[in-house]
């Protein structure tokens, strides 16, 4: 993928595949936190957001980022599976 073509796509797909993403490396965070804890999904998150930046626009970034700070609070800070912080 270059830069013209993924910024070229409409909107809708943008926010179809940054969410995707997104998705995918929660689940790749679910499985590795066992081995890792979920020190290394905080290095993970902050650099596929950064490489989706590049690749797509604007706002299916910045809406994929908030899913995912709350997706990242609910599945990996304790307590788990709440949005609230110890």
């Amino acid at each position: 993928m270059n830069l013209s073509t993924t910024r070229s796509l409409s909107l809708a797909w943008q926010y179809q595949i940054c969410l995707g993403i997104m998705t995918g490396i929660h689940i790749l965070g679910l499985l590795i936190q066992k081995y890792t804890g979920s020190d290394l999904v905080v290095l993970i998150l902050p650099v596929s957001i950064f490489f989706m930046a590049l690749f797509f626009s604007m706002w299916p970034v910045v809406v994929t980022t908030l899913l995912g700070a709350f997706m990242w609070n609910f599945f990996f800070i304790p307590p788990i599976h709440s949005f609230y912080i110890e």
